[in-house]
């Protein structure tokens, strides 16, 4: 799932949005406050997206009934996706 960039935009505008209609209010709290609204947009836009993942490994090993000795070659490889938390 690709991660939602209209939705990044619409809560960055109204992150700005709330700061321009404050009006004569004492901003000196805006840095801070655009701040934290900035940082809930970017952790959403992160958080609505999905990860994938690939694993490979490969195993060797012996198996040995007397008298022989047999070579083990295992090969495991698996995706998967998962959401960010």
């Amino acid at each position: 799932m690709p991660l939602n960039t209209p939705g990044l935009y619409a809560m960055i505008y109204a992150a700005f949005q709330k700061q321009a209609v404050k009006g004569d209010v004492d901003k000196s709290g805006v840095p801070h406050q655009l701040a934290s609204d900035l940082t809930r947009a970017i952790d959403a836009y992160v958080r609505s997206g999905t990860v994938q993942t690939a694993v490979t490994s490969f195993g060797v090993g012996a198996s040995a009934p007397h008298p022989f000795i047999i070579p083990v070659f295992t090969v495991a490889t698996g995706t998967g996706i998962g959401l960010v938390l």
